[in-house]
């Protein structure tokens, strides 16, 4: 109660236990003429001590009641705990200890839509809530394509934060299920005093839940990122949160699971994969199928293997295009053979025997820059001075070796190193007797750099724009003059060479 009400109720209380009789009084006294009525002076009578007690009891109610309805008044207005409902739309309630509505906010543009013309102070818990899932239904924001709402309550007492969890949770879905929505409800319980990640929910404009939802999908990631997942919807973040083998800490799902309707679907992912990969279902062998996030898109993780090849692809969850993705081939598990022993003098119309398997082979192989760093040592060239360089892995004469083979101005060079042990076990060398081969003098180039670059940009179907860390070298291939042209889009690398006279593309790698 206001002051000024107080106020007018005391001026109520001293008017009637004492009334104004002066008016009443006058008006009887008739007018005399040429009278004097003598007035005699007597001694003032103090008040009636049972009046004045009446009066001071009066006050005392009226204060002691005044003072009671504003506790009741403070007590509805003092927030003991925070719904916060979030879809893309974010509603925050505040409510008291008797699941009042103390005030609601908006956390977001599409939160403000949700609560236009809605007054919900005042209003009980599980009417509010009925209301904002009555009106996320209404402007489309949950529906059979999108069916996730994310429940948080905010609140320091454990007990009474669990209960308000179960309750609100049950209103979602009862009232998704009337309007025949199979929802997908997670819900979740966070402290609310000095939680460290209320920074983080209001740099970015969204609320503690989902800022917490957003932060165990980070600790449970090796390359998720905060700031990457704040403009996801809760239905991607439900999606990408299936994935992991438990849910993140504190989360509940209720209901049925988030749906994928949206997208284009696995079977139609791990298609476009192998159509890429120049393979097909029954080649392949399926490692992983999962959701992620890549290159600011939902993504199917696809990884398979074809052969000793393992493939690993990033396809868009809507358009079927590949965002991102790699190959390796990994190599079949080689012994290392058991050197070949001496042949004994008397025997030397022997056949000399041949290497046999180590059933205990090194724990270890070289690697590929390892092995081509040992052929250039021992050709005394360096990286530099050498072209067509390449590195294969074979097997040889019972041996895991790594092929090694370049050129020099000078001479063709094959080596073959063991895999395990760095022994060279073979080299060539073939000098040149005249001008090499493979660098004839070339030809002057009649196309820029700029229209190779276009040319290159045709053939992979992009715009300049739309490309990044883009190189474009001229050089002599086997006396031809071209253009080798670099670029990198949506996370995948194109290397193209041009012919520098006709403008024909001669290799995409």
């Amino acid at each position: 109660m206001k002051h000024s009400n107080i106020e007018h109720r005391l001026a109520q209380a001293i008017e009637h236990a004492c009334p104004d009789r002066c008016q009443e009084v006058l008006s009887r006294c008739q007018p005399q003429k040429g009278n004097v009525i003598m007035m005699t002076e007597h001694k003032k009578r103090g008040l009636n001590p049972l009046f004045v007690a009446g009066i001071a009891a009066c006050f005392a109610v009226l204060i002691i009641g005044a003072g009671f309805f504003m506790r009741i008044q403070n007590n509805s207005m003092q927030v003991a705990s925070i719904v916060s409902l979030d879809v893309n739309p974010s509603v925050q309630l505040s409510v008291n200890q008797k699941s009042e509505v103390v005030r609601a906010d908006a956390m977001n543009l599409e939160g403000e839509t949700i609560l236009q013309d809605m007054d919900l102070k005042g209003t009980p818990l599980n009417v509010a809530v009925n209301a904002i899932v009555g009106a996320l239904l209404q402007h489309g924001y949950v529906d059979e394509l999108a069916n996730s709402v994310l429940v948080t309550v905010e609140d320091d007492n454990a007990a009474r934060a669990q209960q308000l969890q179960n309750s609100v949770t049950e209103q979602v879905t009862s009232a998704l299920n009337t309007a025949q929505v199979n929802g997908s409800v997670l819900s979740q319980t966070v402290n609310h005093s000095n939680n460290p990640l209320q920074a983080k929910a209001d740099e970015y404009g969204i609320s503690l839940g989902k800022a917490t939802l957003i932060d165990s999908l980070v600790k449970n990631s090796d390359h998720l990122k905060f700031e990457d997942l704040v403009g996801l919807s809760v239905n991607e973040l439900n999606l990408l949160a299936s994935q992991q083998t438990t849910l993140p800490n504190n989360v509940t799902s209720n209901g049925s699971p988030a749906n994928n309707s949206s997208y284009i679907g696995i079977e139609a992912a791990k298609t476009a994969a192998f159509q890429h990969a120049g393979t097909d279902a029954a080649s392949a062998t399926v490692l992983k199928t999962d959701y992620d996030y890549e290159m600011g898109k939902m993504v199917y993780e696809i990884e398979f293997l074809v052969g000793t090849v393992e493939y690993e692809y990033d396809i868009d969850a809507l358009t079927g295009s590949v965002v991102k993705f790699s190959r390796e081939d990994k190599a079949p598990a080689a012994t290392a053979p058991v050197p070949t022993p001496v042949p004994d003098s008397s025997s030397a119309n022997a056949p000399a025997p041949t290497a046999a398997p180590n059933s205990n082979p090194p724990a270890s192989m070289l690697s590929a820059e390892q092995a081509k760093s040992t052929a250039l040592s021992h050709a005394g060239q360096s990286q530099s001075n050498v072209w067509d360089l390449s590195v294969e892995l074979d097997q040889k004469n019972g041996h895991t070796i790594f092929d090694v083979d370049f050129e020099s101005a000078e001479a063709e060079y094959e080596y073959w190193i063991e895999a395990y042990t760095g022994e060279i076990l073979r080299s060539h060398k073939e000098p040149h007797f005249s001008t090499p081969a493979s660098q004839p003098p070339a030809a002057s180039a009649t196309i820029s750099a700029e229209q190779a670059r276009d040319i290159a940009l045709q053939q992979a179907n992009l715009s300049l724009n739309s490309v990044y860390d883009l190189e474009i070298e001229l050089d002599n291939e086997d006396g031809i003059l071209v253009y080798k042209v670099d670029f990198e889009s949506a996370g995948m690398d194109y290397e193209y060479e041009i012919d520098a006279s006709s403008g024909n593309v001669l290799k995409v790698g």
